[in-house]
């Protein structure tokens, strides 16, 4: 009686334990689950940081790529392009430049009509002197002087040279520019002029212009050769009223073809 009491409270004792249901704790769920959520996370940041990176990367190649390929394309292409332009552009100018240069104009059948060459040794100078100064020539730097100082200009003070190759049968224009210059200036009642001569023959004549010391004016007169090749002469000439003071200057000469003289009438 008393070892049933025991089993009987023995089995009581040890029934709830027995009948209940085994514990199982709700905290592993969790880790579980969170474990598995954090893996697939990780796995879905882990999938889209490579495919961004995969992206980026592919992405950035290609570019670079593109960039790198199309810049030396087109510094390539505007250095080809650059080159033949400056190309063309040069052949150009030099094709202008060389036509220009070949477009001659009329021939001057006086040498050094500017004076410009030092040598000189087409004109001859005759009580004159060839002179050096830009700011009394008519252009370049030099021009020819004739003075005449307290004394009787009758034709002595005066430039030459030999003109060949003239055609008798053609019309020539002669040009000069001269002028006085603003120096002491006497020549009382007598009158001045300058004379162009070919031969002993006056092919015209200039009177002095004093009212514009200084101050170039050009001549000019269309006439016929004596020959095919006469002497030239430019001179200063004054009345013999009375001894004068003056200074001329000359510079730009020229003579130059106009076309064939007229038939003369019968």
């Amino acid at each position: 009686m008393r070892f049933i009491s025991l089993c009987t409270v023995l089995g009581a004792a040890l029934l709830p334990v027995a009948s209940a249901a085994p514990c199982r704790p709700s905290k592993p769920t969790s880790a579980l689950e969170t474990t598995a959520t954090t893996t697939a996370v990780s796995e879905t940041a882990a999938a889209t940081t490579l495919e961004s990176s995969a992206t980026y990367a592919s992405t950035s190649v290609i570019e670079t790529t593109l960039t790198e390929t199309a810049t030396p394309t087109e510094i390539t292409a505007t250095g080809f392009t650059t080159l033949v332009s400056s190309t063309a552009e040069s052949t150009a100018s030099e094709d202008v430049t060389t036509t220009v240069s070949e477009e001659a104009g009329p021939t001057n059948y006086v040498h050094n009509g500017g004076f410009e060459d030092t040598s000189n040794t087409d004109w001859t100078v005759r009580t004159a002197e060839i002179k050096k100064s830009r700011a009394k020539a008519h252009s370049g730097e030099r021009y020819a002087e004739l003075a005449v100082k307290n004394t009787l200009a009758v034709g002595g003070n005066h430039i030459n040279q030999t003109i060949n190759g003239l055609d008798k049968k053609t019309i020539y224009r002669l040009t000069f520019y001269v002028t006085v210059l603003n120096k002491q200036l006497s020549i009382g009642a007598a009158t001045c002029k300058v004379e162009a001569l070919q031969g002993s023959t006056v092919i015209q004549s200039w009177p002095l212009d004093y009212q514009s010391l200084g101050e170039y004016k050009e001549h000019t007169v269309d006439f016929k050769p004596i020959a095919d090749g006469f002497e030239f002469d430019l001179r200063l000439r004054c009345t013999q009223e009375n001894k004068v003071t003056l200074t001329v200057a000359l510079d730009d000469v020229s003579i130059t073809e106009v076309g064939p003289a007229p038939e003369p009438s019968i």
